[in-house]
């Protein structure tokens, strides 16, 4: 900590350049070399000190506000030709986004429509190979070796069943690809579950249970944000947590 006097007129400070950038720039310049001068990583041990950082504080601070200002003052003229650009175009490209999105959804219900029929198909089908399987395989073991006639007609039913089944892995495997669909896995609630005795389970404690489980430190970290939140908010009690007042200069 330098005991040395606060400089209360930093070098530029009585004849700054013309342009703003430059007087702002040179004044905090000046401010921030007596902040490295008197900020050391010595403590403050007397009055004299505190009173002088105190100073320097207080004109570190002005000099920000003066600069941040200025800083304001030059970009408005952007801000507001931005605005401009803004009320412009937005006025033609926001009814078309809401009629294309329009689009969208009119086109994902009616695609979705044929993505449903095309499952309710590849269901149909993978329920009669699955039918016709097991017919053939029971006639498969009552089959008279014997009996060409017999042997072929079970070959040719699990043939059949075979085939039938390739045409539903295949209408599974095809479900919305040509239809212009994707994929949009999204939450859409807390599923619903019960005990083994029947009784409803909460599903958010389910969720919770399984993130304190499987990612602990981002459970926390996640918890810890609501916590600073409600500190911020007034709250001093939080089970589990320590809050203490660490107050610092103003």
């Amino acid at each position: 900590m330098e005991p040395a006097t606060l400089n209360p007129a930093p070098q530029g400070h009585n004849n700054p350049p013309v342009d703003p950038f430059d007087a702002h720039s040179a004044n905090l310049a000046d401010w921030i070399e007596q902040a490295r001068q008197w900020l050391d990583g010595a403590p403050i041990d007397n009055v004299k000190q505190a009173e002088a950082v105190d100073t320097l504080q207080d004109a570190l601070r002005k000099g920000v506000k003066a600069a941040d200002d200025a800083r304001k003052a030059e970009k408005k003229p952007h801000d507001d030709a931005g605005k401009a650009v803004q009320a412009k175009w937005l006025p033609i490209i926001e009814p078309a986004e809401r009629a294309k999105t329009t689009c969208d959804a009119a086109l994902t219900k009616w695609r979705n429509k044929l993505a449903a029929e095309q499952a309710a198909e590849a269901k149909r089908i993978r329920d009669e190979a699955d039918r016709i399987a097991r017919e053939a395989a029971e006639a498969a073991r009552q089959v008279d070796r014997a009996n060409l006639e017999q042997v072929e007609k079970t070959e040719a039913a699990l043939q059949t069943a075979q085939t039938m089944t390739k045409q539903a892995d295949r209408a599974e495997r095809d479900q919305g690809k040509r239809l212009g669909l994707r994929d949009n896995w999204q939450i859409t609630g807390f599923a619903e579950t019960t005990d083994a005795d029947g009784m409803p389970i909460d599903g958010r404690g389910l969720l919770l249970r399984h993130y304190l489980k499987t990612r602990p430190e981002e459970l926390v970290e996640a918890c810890l944000q609501l916590a600073r939140r409600d500190v911020l908010n007034g709250t001093r009690a939080i089970p589990g947590l320590s809050i203490e007042n660490l107050r610092k200069a103003a």
